[in-house]
């Protein structure tokens, strides 16, 4: 590994920007959200009929939510000790209670920066409607299809906008329109193995 450090680090000097998006591939995030949408829709679809969206939504709100939102009131408490009515505090706390705090560089890292998964994560639940909706109508490959084009429209509309980002970990690039591919490829497993099939689904 030693010997191959150097090369890497001449990559990423060379060209930070470009190299994000290698990095980006070979980071934990994207199996992250793989697993997440495997655990997902094994759980609240394949492997039991869906009883309705207020009921999924139900249980993975008071699953998820009240840990995060004590743990977020904690850190912030430690994080903003002596400042906790500035306005840049309640613009941290807001876009994080919101869950939206991933779409801005100037609170993407702020208060705990893991958080920022759990946004995205949340914001990708409320794509699994449409995933299924895509499923039902164009199957597995037409919802790859889809997503995958989302995903090459986003990195080029907002390098566009706003230029390549500077970090592998970056609001452009984790983005749930272009970490949808990664969540639908876990569900497509997570349906290949609850059907006990290794081959896509039509």
């Amino acid at each position: 590994m030693g010997e191959w450090f150097p090369r890497l680090q001449w990559l990423t000097d060379t060209s930070p920007r470009w190299s994000n998006f290698l990095i980006w591939a070979g980071q934990v995030s994207p199996l992250f959200f793989v697993l997440s949408g495997f655990c997902i829709h094994l759980s609240l679809h394949a492997a039991r009929p869906l009883r309705g969206w207020s009921v999924l939504f139900g249980k993975r709100f008071w699953r998820l939510y009240p840990a995060y939102f004590i743990v977020l009131v904690l850190f912030s408490y430690w994080e903003f000790k002596g400042h906790y009515f500035d306005r840049w505090t309640i613009k941290q706390f807001l876009t994080h209670a919101l869950l939206i705090h991933n779409y801005s560089s100037d609170t993407f890292w702020g208060i705990n920066p893991p958080f920022w998964s759990i946004a995205v994560e949340v914001q990708l639940y409320l794509l699994y409607p449409l995933l299924l909706a895509l499923r039902s109508r164009a199957g597995w490959r037409g919802c790859f299809l889809v997503a995958g084009f989302l995903s090459v429209a986003w990195l080029v509309v907002a390098g566009v906008t706003w230029g390549l980002p500077q970090e592998s970990t970056d609001p452009v690039v984790t983005a749930p329109l272009n970490t949808w591919v990664d969540w639908c490829l876990g569900a497509w497993v997570a349906e290949s193995y609850a059907k006990g099939s290794s081959r896509p689904y039509r």
